[in-house]
This record gives structure tokens, sequence and C-alpha cells, in this order.
């Protein structure tokens, strides 16, 4: 007869029996994801659509601070990053200790195979509460994301629409007091889009892996057109912002110098840098295939947090040295006057305000402009139905197993149009980005601090002596969680504020 394992609690012994359900935690069989693989799936998720409202509050906040709260904002996402995978890792343990009615030890805090949700960790530390608390913050900042998608979408497609088919001499920018023939054509591209999207999720969205791998690739490519533009129009018409025109400098305010410190810009700019940043509660999900490897993860996590970051501060500086006061609070939107010498001044005068002035183009600046432009039309078509569709299945798989039943098989598609249609209503009602980019930084607050910092401070009281898992470390102490509680609740009070302030 074998000896027994040393560790009696060790719930690889063969005590434990293969049908017990206990194999879901291991690979099976399955494609492992190594180091590599897990860097581009997290940083794929961070860096995308979400940063184009960036720009617009780098140039209203002024770069000591826009520069000063984005690696602000950096730490506490790396730090919730990692709480999150502690707490899961704390979540599987306890379970598992539940489930085969052994004593919970810190050995069994484990990241697996076994895939365990954001709201289903929550779930395992404070029941029923947690999990519904975390559904409807999911709902809330879903609703915010997928509204950004539709107005993103729609003032891309009607500004194209207005400067290609109607041929109209003004530019089509919704948050600039549009013409009633530009509302209209972005009433219509919401449409168009709803339409395609409704459609979509009628359809199983693991086959349109090749899609997503297609719009990973299209992503760098098009950040990279970014860049490269942005140089090409320093180096013919030098940067606005710092030597700006005469023009510009009556209101310091509305157009401060790039070395001003502006407070009022601070809600936007942490809105916006939130919701670039908010991919925690994604961690659980994306990192169930990793290779076991102590701390891989972490590591993983931390390398696609600090490149979006340097990414992020890098652009972000860039676009407004590049186009000074003319830059948009949806940023896309300038490359409509992209031309063979960089950007065409949007405000120098009447003329440039109407679109009389001529963009002198060729192949390559048309190449880079609909390179870029078509960029967020076409990853919102593939975005948007597997994040209304994660949230809704999410919601439906919440529900008591006899309301699952009532609602029948069309029940996962029920609840993902219950998520599906709120956003494509908000985007015609109140189509300015800088509102909805302000609403889903309130809504990322709570997902990128509030909850994993509670949850991690919690979990600890609740596994006691036995809370730490391969991610912890000196940045597990609760005065590091306390410090982005204050952080989030000074933001969110400010924001709030600012955010009543422009409704109203």
């Amino acid at each position: 007869m074998p000896p027994l394992h040393e560790d009696p609690y060790d719930v690889s012994m063969s005590l434990i029996s293969p049908d017990s359900g206990f194999e879901d935690e291991q690979s099976n069989g399955k494609t492992e994801m190594g180091s590599c693989g897990a860097f581009g799936v997290v940083i794929n998720v961070i860096v995308g659509t979400g940063f184009f409202a960036v720009p617009y509050t780098f140039y209203h906040s002024g770069l000591p601070l826009s520069i000063g709260l984005t690696l602000i904002s950096a730490v506490f996402a790396i730090l919730c990053a990692i709480w999150v995978l502690e707490n899961v890792a704390r979540a599987r343990g306890l379970d598992t200790a539940r489930k085969y009615g052994i004593r919970h030890t810190s050995d069994l805090n484990q990241f697996t195979f076994r895939q365990i949700e954001y709201s289903e960790s929550s779930k395992i530390f404070s029941g029923k509460v947690g999990e519904w608390f975390c559904h409807i913050v999911f709902l809330f900042y879903a609703v915010g994301s997928l509204w950004a998608y539709v107005s993103m979408f729609s003032s891309t497609s009607a500004n194209l629409i207005m400067k290609y088919i109607v041929q109209d001499p003004e530019d089509c920018i919704i948050e600039l007091n549009p013409s009633s023939l530009c509302f209209f054509s972005y009433c219509i591209s919401t449409i168009v889009l709803a339409v395609i999207v409704l459609i979509l999720e009628l359809f199983d969205m693991g086959k349109m892996a090749f899609i997503q791998t297609f719009f990973t690739i299209y992503r760098f490519v098009a950040f990279g057109l970014i860049f490269v533009s942005c140089i090409v129009s320093l180096v013919y018409n030098g940067s606005p912002w710092l030597n700006p025109p005469e023009s510009t400098l009556s209101d310091p305010h509305l157009h401060p110098k790039w070395y001003s410190v502006e407070m009022s810009g601070f809600p936007g700019l942490f809105s916006s840098v939130s919701f670039a940043f908010t991919c925690s509660y994604n961690l659980p999900n994306i990192l169930t295939p990793m290779k076991r490897g102590k701390k891989a993860a972490a590591k993983a996590t931390v390398l696609a947090i600090t490149s979006s970051a340097v990414i992020y501060i890098a652009l972000a500086v860039l676009l407004p040295m590049a186009l000074g006061g003319d830059v948009l609070q949806y940023v896309i939107l300038n490359w409509a006057r992209y031309g063979r010498r960089g950007f065409t001044p949007l405000t120098s005068d009447d003329a440039a305000l109407h679109g009389v002035q001529p963009v002198e183009t060729n192949w390559i600046s048309q190449i880079v402009k609909f390179g870029v432009m078509l960029f967020p039309m076409l990853n919102m078509i593939s975005t948007y139905p597997l994040v209304a569709g994660s949230i809704g299945y999410s919601f439906y798989s919440a529900l008591p197993k006899s309301l699952q039943v009532k609602c029948g098989r069309f029940g996962p598609l029920l609840f993902r149009y219950i998520v599906t249609v709120p956003p494509f209503v908000l985007g015609l009602i109140m189509p300015s980005l800088g509102i909805i980019v302000k609403f889903c930084g309130l809504s990322a607050i709570f997902l990128v601090i509030f909850i994993p910092a509670v949850f991690h401070m919690y979990s600890k009281r609740v596994c006691k002596e036995e809370w730490r898992t391969p991610y912890s470390g000196w940045w597990s102490h609760n005065i590091f969680a306390i410090f982005a509680i204050l952080y989030g609740a000074f933001a969110l009070v400010y924001g709030i504020i600012r955010f009543i302030i422009d409704l109203l």
C-alpha cells in the first residue's frame, strides 16, 4: 500500500474519486496558454476604443495632471488586478474545502483550470448579496460601454456618409452642434448597427473566433497608423499646442497650456482613464487556460497593464501636440481632416470651422484616414455582441432554475436583447461621448477599485490565517486596499458632482 501524502488535505489524493467533479480543475488535454499568449490576451482587452476619449482630456487637463493621474491609475489597476487573482484563488480554495468537506488551507488557494467568474468569487465569500451587487455593477458598466460603442460607431459612420456620400463640405461632428442632416445620418447609422447586432446575437459567438484574431492584429495596425500620422503632422505643421495661434490665447481654461494643471478636467480625465484601464473583471475568464506557474498570471497582467499605460501616455501626449485645441472628444473624427501634410485645423478661422478649407490628399493619406476611421466601426460590430451576450448570459445564469425553465430555450437570447437594446436608445437620446465616458468612468471605479479592494480585505478576513495565495506579497497588505478605496471614493464623489453639473 503506497504511503499517504504528507498533507492530509491535499486534494490531489486518491481519496477523491475521479467522478467527483474535481477533474474539471485539470487541463484534460485542452490547449494551454503560455505567458506570451496571456500577455497578448490581457493587453488585447485593455488597449482598444476606450482610449479614443483620453487625448481630449489630456489637452484640457494639462500634461502634469494627465500623466500623473494615468500613472497613479495604472498602479491601482495593477494592484486591483492582482487582488482579483488572489480573490479567485481564495474562492477556489474555500469552495473546494466546502465541496469535499476538508479543512481549508492556503495550499488550496490556487488559480486552476476551473473557471470561477468575477461575480461567482463574490458569491462564494458573501453569498447572493455579493453576487448580485457585482451583477448590478456589471450591468451599469456594460450599458455605459455599449452606449459608448454606439456613439463611436454612429459618429464615425455619419461623418463618412456626409463627407463621401452626401458630399457636404461641413464636418459632421455630433458634439459640435451638428446639422439636421448630420444628426439624421447618425440616427440611421445607429439603427443599422442595431439591426446588425441583433442578427449576430442569434448565432453562436464562439464561431466568430477568427474575427477576434483579425481585430487583434488590426488594433495594433490602427494604433500604429495613429502614431505615424501624428508624427507626419508635427513634421509639416509643428505643434499647435506648444505654439498656439493667437485666437486660442484669450481663454486659458478653454485652451490651457501644456504645462498647466487644470483640476476642472479631473473628472473627465479620471473617467476616461478608468474606462480605458478596465480589465480586471475579465481576468478570471481569460487567464483560466494559462499554464500553471507561480505568479505567471500576475506577471503577464502586470506587464500588460504597464505596456498599456506606456502606449496610452505616448499617444495621448502625441495627439494633443499634433492637434492642439482642435482635438475632439472622440479623437477619431479628427482624421476626417487628415491629408498629405497632416491635420487641417478645425477652428483656426470660420472657413476652416465650416469645412471650406481644402484638405490636400494622396493615396497614402487616404489609406491612413480610412485605416484609422474604419477601425472603431468594424471593432464595434465584433465586440458589441460579445459584451452584450456575456453580460446577458451572466444575468440569465444567476436566475433560479425554476425561472430558467419558464424562460425556456429562448431565455439566454431574451436576456442578451435586454442588455443590447437600451444602449441604442440612449445613443439616440444623448450621443455626446464626453457624457458617456464620464458615466462609464463612474461605473468603472467599482470594477477597477472598489470591488477588488473590498473583497480582497473581506476574503482575507473570511480565510483568516489561510488567506495567502501564489500571488500574495507585500502588496497584499490591507493598507494598500484602504488607500485604493479612499482614492476611489474621492474620485467617485468628485466625478458624480461634475457629472450632474454637466447634465444640468
